[in-house]
């Protein structure tokens, strides 16, 4: 979305007036509100289908043949704790301000830049650490007739129900695909159906950039694991990631680091992670390999009915608090796929339904990633990117509309916490003290 798109977006709402943001009594809005939809898979990161649930993160490509799913963990961290302070810099800040006083500015400089960067070799150094993805799950389709064309592809992200679903036609076959991430379960959860039988079939794998090993968890099931570098002695934060197949019908093996699933009616894909990151706030998991296992295990437990059901009712507690309906001036462009859609709405009469989306996303990421009790988010872009170094910012953009909903009770849950969150990090200390 061009910058001049989300001006255009923003001066909707702000021309309205905030009076038309109502509590509704069935926290429902219009499709053309709370649905992103695209007719082609995406081309890149920022194109994907973000899913979260405060923890879990999955950005969804939609892929037809070839399915990448880039997966998170809000606390895969590398680097480690390290003083970095420089507890006598403020003696020094007399001469600069004297100097700053006098347009002495390149005197004023030399000595903040002497006494004012920290201690060490600082964001240059491996100890600094960054934010990591957890990794990627790759799903290759055995696609049968190579030649048939594939027919009526839609994308699209729920915004009403946190849900990414995927559809298209391809040799008389109609496929399904269907993702959530769930607070509930603290599962990530992937369904593959067709209308015909023995028709899903792929190799699915995991691997992540670096510091993986990917094995085989039985015969229905993959693990990844591995160690970050601490820049130290590169013993950093510890994680596991597992998934699980549940299929009904055809045959599902492993060898290697692949999993093949072959002539199958319907799959689930049950996926867990986790770390051994243990700091101002999150999961606090001492044994990551234990945690995701008792997840999955629980998880593969209870039906997919039952852990979507469970997932959409807890979403939607925060997400149903609040609707904006505003009713787009061209009905049939609010049907569009987005791009086709944000085009129209620039050239042509303008849709405030729009606008309206346009808010129900922003409010979508805030639930999506960040939790009660969890850690803030990473990043303004993605459920899972990010430095947490830029963490006082990051903070504030993530949560600079949540003060107009505390108000009208769309967030107050979400209220006390933030603060406590935003304390809890100030007395940690500076962005060197998460990387632990």
């Amino acid at each position: 979305m061009s910058q001049n798109s989300m001006t255009w977006i923003w001066l909707v709402i702000v021309a309205i007036g905030w009076q038309r943001l109502v509590l509704a009594a069935d926290g429902k809005s219009n499709p053309s509100e709370t649905t992103v939809w695209f007719d082609v898979p995406a081309k890149d990161f920022t194109e994907s289908s973000p899913l979260g649930n405060g923890r879990l993160g999955a950005m969804m490509f939609g892929g037809v043949d070839e399915e990448r799913i880039v997966l998170n963990e809000s606390s895969v961290w590398s680097g480690s704790r390290q003083d970095a302070d420089r507890p006598d810099a403020y003696k020094v800040l007399p001469e600069i301000q004297k100097l700053l006083l006098e347009g002495k500015n390149p005197e004023a400089e030399a000595l903040v830049d002497a006494n004012f960067t920290c201690k060490g070799p600082g964001s240059a150094g491996a100890q600094y650490g960054c934010y990591q993805v957890l990794g990627n799950l790759h799903l290759s389709f055995d696609s049968g007739d190579t030649n048939s064309p594939v027919q009526n592809y839609r994308r699209e992200l729920d915004l009403n129900d946190a849900t990414a679903r995927m559809e298209f036609n391809r040799g008389g076959v109609h496929f399904t695909r269907e993702m959530f991430a769930s607070a509930p379960d603290q599962v990530m959860v992937l369904r593959l159906s067709a209308d015909q039988v023995k028709h899903i079939s792929f190799n699915a794998r995991l691997d992540r950039p670096e510091h993986f090993e990917t094995s085989g968890d039985g015969t229905h099931a993959l693990l990844m694991t591995g160690q970050l570098d601490n820049g130290v002695d590169g013993k950093g934060v510890r994680y596991a990631a597992r998934m699980r197949v549940l299929n009904q019908g055809g045959e599902v093996s492993v060898r290697g680091n692949i999993l093949k699933v072959s002539k199958a009616n319907e799959v689930i894909l049950v996926i867990a992670a986790g770390t051994d990151f243990r700091g101002f706030a999150g999961r606090q998991t001492k044994d990551p390999l234990a945690a995701t296992l008792k997840d999955l295990n629980r998880a593969a437990g209870k039906s997919y009915q039952s852990l979507l059901k469970t997932h959409a009712a807890d979403y939607q507690k925060y997400f149903q608090r609040v609707a904006l309906r505003l009713d787009p001036l061209d009905a049939a462009a609010a049907e569009e796929p987005i791009p086709e859609r944000i085009k129209a709405a620039e050239k042509g009469p303008g849709d405030p339904s729009l606008a309206a989306l346009h808010f129900n996303f922003g409010r979508y990421l805030l639930i999506s990633s960040s939790r009660p009790g969890g850690l803030p988010p990473k990043s303004s872009r993605t459920l899972g990117g990010g430095d947490p170094h830029a963490l006082g910012w990051r903070l504030a953009f993530g949560y600079e509309c949540a003060d107009e909903l505390l108000a009208s009770g769309g967030l107050q849950s979400f209220g006390p916490d933030r603060t406590v969150v935003f304390a809890d990090f100030l007395f940690a200390g500076t962005g060197g003290e998460d990387g632990a």
